[in-house]
């Protein structure tokens, strides 16, 4: 089997659409990709932030 190939998503701040955005494409993609993303919290960002972005399998690297 071959290596998946990696995703770094770069994000300034979760929170908002963004946070949505992310979370729905990371969903869609980590079956095929290893999925990274780096962020940043703020204010905006849901309080169950972690809940949506482990529960796909993402490696989460934040402040």
């Amino acid at each position: 089997m071959a290596e998946k190939k990696k995703i770094l998503y770069i994000v300034e701040a979760m929170g908002g659409g963004v946070f949505a955005y992310i979370v729905d494409l990371a969903n869609e993609l980590v079956n095929s990709y290893d999925m990274y993303i780096a962020y940043a919290v703020r204010k905006q960002t849901p309080e169950n932030y972690k809940d949506c972005i482990y529960h796909f399998g993402a490696s989460v690297i934040h402040e």
